[in-house]
């Protein structure tokens, strides 16, 4: 920069942005949920942890969490939205399908950025199909429920399933182009086709 002094000095500025780091709620701490909070915690996310069976939320397995809930499936509708701030992203791993709906119908009531469920296309087609039928608006859905989550690599393994979530997360935060699971989008537009 050129700071117009007699003396010709050069001034050099550096800029660093800093933004703030995004959490990310793990709704089910089970088989794939623990290797996500390794994973995500590694890459430097906040981790909040929340699941019915308390046993899956302790300090022992999570201790980089900065949050940790037990909550009961009775109690997912009431406490579940206290676990969110604005701007959050969150990831149901739970696998119980009543449990993951609840949990997905609830966040999806709240100020979440994303929602990202891990289940079947025969699954997310049901959910997709009943939010629809509650009543959940078709642009909300469109716009913060990504599932099956995840990108599109040859995933068996709880650790690799959990990789594949965090690239889909990184891509997505970062603005890059990968395949993606994701399959919300083309089946509210079938549904919509069908009416």
């Amino acid at each position: 920069v050129d700071t117009g002094l007699i003396c010709g000095g050069v001034l050099e500025v550096f800029i660093d942005v800093l933004k703030p780091t995004q959490r990310v709620i793990i709704f089910g701490t089970g088989r794939v949920g623990k290797p996500l909070g390794d994973l995500l915690s590694f890459l430097g996310f906040k981790i909040v942890v929340a699941d019915p069976n308390p046993d899956l939320v302790s300090n022992d397995l999570y201790p980089y969490a900065t949050v940790r809930a037990h909550i009961p499936v009775e109690q997912i509708e009431e406490r579940l939205p206290e676990l969110v701030l604005e701007g959050d992203i969150a990831f149901i791993t739970h696998g119980v399908v009543e449990v993951d709906y609840k949990a997905l119908k609830t966040l999806l009531k709240t100020n979440v950025k994303l929602v990202g469920l891990l289940g079947s296309k025969r699954k997310v087609a049901e959910f997709v199909k009943r939010l629809l039928q509650e009543g959940i608006d078709k642009e909300v859905i469109k716009k913060k429920f990504r599932a099956p989550i995840g990108a599109d690599i040859p995933a068996d393994t709880p650790e690799e399933i959990a990789v594949s979530i965090a690239t889909e997360l990184i891509t997505l935060l970062k603005g890059g182009h990968i395949k993606s699971l994701n399959i919300v989008e083309e089946l509210l537009n079938q549904l919509g086709d069908s009416k």
